[in-house]
C-alpha cells in the first residue's frame, strides 16, 4: 500500500505526492521556496507522521537521506501525510 503527502496550502486541484513523485514534490517545496532538507519543514513533515510507522521507517534505514526516509514512510503509511 501507498499513501500520499499533500501540500494543504497548495494550488487547489494539484495533485498529491506519492513514494513514486519525489521529484515533483521537491520541485513544488522548491517553488515554494522550501526544501525537505530545510530543518523547520522537517520538523513539521515528522509532526505529521504516524508514530509507529516512523519508527519503523527508522528502525529499517536508518541513517539515510530525509528524501529515501520520506519515500519509505509514504510507502507504509495508511494515512495520508498532510501537510500544511
Amino acid at each position: 500500500m501507498s499513501t500520499y503527502i499533500n501540500l494543504h496550502n497548495d494550488i487547489p486541484n494539484t495533485p498529491c505526492y506519492s513514494s513514486h513523485d519525489m521529484d515533483r514534490l521537491e520541485a513544488r517545496l522548491a517553488e515554494r521556496g522550501d526544501s525537505l532538507t530545510r530543518p523547520a519543514t522537517w520538523a513539521v513533515i515528522v509532526a505529521a507522521m504516524d508514530t509507529t510507522t516512523c519508527e519503523q521507517v527508522h528502525a529499517e534505514l536508518a541513517p539515510c537521506t530525509m528524501r529515501v526516509f520520506l519515500a519509505r514512510y509514504l510507502e507504509l503509511a495508511t494515512e495520508p501525510l498532510v501537510i500544511g
